[in-house]
């Protein structure tokens, strides 16, 4: 099996970048990018890495972006032109699986649909609360 690797921090960051664009943008080509575990798991350890080897940044600077709570203006009101919270509301809204899911399962979702960000235990159950009332 061959190798993929990249250790420069521009390489990185920019990897970074695509995937936070697939992630969250407002109309993706492919919706199952956002829930995805692997790909979660992918931008965790990017973000990981570039906290570790950021020449501009110290690794809290990156623990503190990493907080979906810093980028909201007040309740589920976001600096972005529609919230991160809004467009992974409509991306569960289009998981055919959520309704079947455990609330076990409903947390990791969560969790793989919000990565790199993350959310407060409080935030985990609102957002659960808010797929769970559109739904019905």
């Amino acid at each position: 099996m061959k190798k993929f690797e990249l250790s420069n921090y521009y390489d990185l960051l920019n990897l970074h970048k695509a995937l936070m664009e697939a992630k969250f943008h407002d109309n993706p080509d492919n919706k199952y990018i956002a829930g995805s575990p692997i790909i979660a798991k992918i931008i965790n350890e990017i973000v990981d890495i570039l906290a570790e080897i950021d020449p501009h940044a110290n690794k809290s600077d990156w623990e503190s972006w990493r907080k979906l709570e810093n980028h909201m203006i007040s309740e589920h009101k976001f600096k972005y032109e529609k919230s991160i919270w809004d467009k992974i509301l409509d991306r569960v809204s289009e998981d055919d699986l959520w309704s079947k899911y455990t609330r076990e399962e409903k947390i990791i979702a969560t969790k793989n649909y919000f990565s790199p960000f993350i959310l407060s235990k409080l935030e985990i159950e609102n957002f659960i609360n808010d797929v769970d009332m559109n739904e019905k």
